[in-house]
């Protein structure tokens, strides 16, 4: 039992001195770390309109790989930005539509129940506002990821994708790009 444990215990100092070890090499500059392969696919579905890059080419961080049919994705935006606009008009008027009426219930000029349509229009507005905001921050989002982008500097790999691939993330994993 005791020879287990110091033999567990040399094993422990000397990965921790061989990690030590590579650290300050790598620190030093003297030692590169080993680049990991990057299987690089697209975040939303789409069919694949253009590969931009070939294999062995070197590419910097953000640099464009591939790009999506960005038609449907710039559609959804356009739709979003205009219920956007809808959803703040439509908020605008019910905050304008609050303060009027608060104004004729501390003059007396209006019911309780009025002042309580007006609260629950207002609400309504701003629920309708948070709720456009969220699909058109969403829509934005997917008009984006419709590019696919270097997330480092690297060498492209292989190109695994094609022009007409369709790509749906959810229904499985179809890396179009391998960089490294």
């Amino acid at each position: 039992m005791d020879k287990k444990i110091r033999t567990r215990s040399r094993v422990s100092r000397r990965r921790a001195l061989v990690t030590a070890l590579g650290a300050i090499l790598l620190l030093a500059g003297w030692a590169k770390p080993a680049l990991a392969e990057r299987r690089l696919a697209f975040a939303v579905a789409g069919v694949v309109e253009a590969v931009m890059v070939r294999p062995g080419q070197k590419v910097a961080k953000g640099a464009a790989l591939a790009r999506l049919d960005l038609r449907p994705l710039e559609a959804e935006a356009n739709a979003a930005a205009a219920e956007l606009k809808t959803a703040q008009l439509e908020h605008e008027l019910a905050v304008a539509n609050m303060e009027r009426v608060q104004q004729l219930y501390d003059d007396l000029s209006t019911s309780k129940e009025e002042l309580g349509r007006a609260t629950l229009r207002l609400a309504r507005g701003e629920a309708g506002l948070a709720r456009a905001e969220a699909t058109d921050a969403r829509a934005q989002w997917r008009l984006e990821r419709g590019t696919l982008s270097a997330p480092v500097a690297g060498v492209i790999q292989s190109i695994t994708g094609y022009i007409g691939l369709v790509v749906d993330p959810a229904a499985r994993f179809t890396p179009v790009v391998v960089m490294k």
